[in-house]
């Protein structure tokens, strides 16, 4: 008697537990996740929405997510949505679909980064790429750079932190898709303006690298952005 007590009071705990871990994922957390009153941002993990407004100079452009998760709680688009920009995020997890929907005005589509039909537009201002695992985004990153269609701003996550290689060494450049992407990004003549960006603190190690393209960016502004 006492047991079959436990085990249902047991159950009942463990649903409450995964009703409420559902229900934090799914509902935005912009106020309190946000150091700016009313929650205006940034949103990002490491600031990368702030990098691409200060980089841009304050015009509101278009953007390709690549990647999206959630739709706001460390989303790299969701504060440039609000201040006006318009662009497509994709996502191979159709788990985000209708949260997206609620919470969003610019659509997602639920599909493979590494397989999807790409149009080939003449320029997009912002590129995010952060797909798992870090062969996958190389993958999608190759295929967007058989296009003609340029950036003013990647930001391209390596997850350098998890590269065995990188583990031995401390060199994230010893990670395998580190210095093949870089190389390529590299080649198409933009500036690798911040390398091996870390989370607030330094926790996790590095992750990702920030480009611009001197073509459409001030070049100038990465200093004003690292001071």
């Amino acid at each position: 008697m006492l047991l079959s007590y436990f085990k249902n009071s047991l159950k009942k705990h463990i649903a409450s537990q995964i009703a409420r871990t559902q229900t934090n994922r799914l509902t935005p957390r912009s106020a309190l996740y946000s150091p700016f009153p009313g929650g205006n941002g940034p949103y990002s993990e490491s600031r990368q929405d702030e990098f691409v407004r200060h980089m841009m100079n304050g015009k509101v452009g278009t953007y390709l997510e690549i990647g999206a998760w959630h739709p706001i709680d460390t989303n790299n688009t969701y504060r440039l949505e609000q201040d006006g920009w318009t662009g497509v995020s994709i996502e191979i997890d159709p788990h985000w679909k209708n949260p997206w929907k609620h919470y969003r005005k610019n659509p997602l589509i639920i599909a493979d980064s590494t397989t999807y039909d790409y149009e080939e537009l003449d320029h997009i201002d912002y590129l995010q790429l952060d797909v798992e695992p870090a062969s996958q985004t190389f993958a999608t990153l190759e295929k967007l750079f058989k296009l003609k269609t340029t950036y003013s701003v990647i930001t391209y996550e390596t997850d350098a932190y998890g590269d065995p290689a990188y583990k031995r060494t401390g060199d994230t450049s010893r990670a395998a898709y580190v210095q093949p992407s870089r190389d390529l990004i590299l080649s198409k003549g933009y500036i690798l303006a911040v390398p091996d960006v870390r989370c607030k603190g330094g926790r996790g190690g590095p992750f990702e690298d920030w480009y611009i393209n001197p073509k459409f960016v001030d070049v100038e502004l990465i200093k004003t952005w690292i001071k």
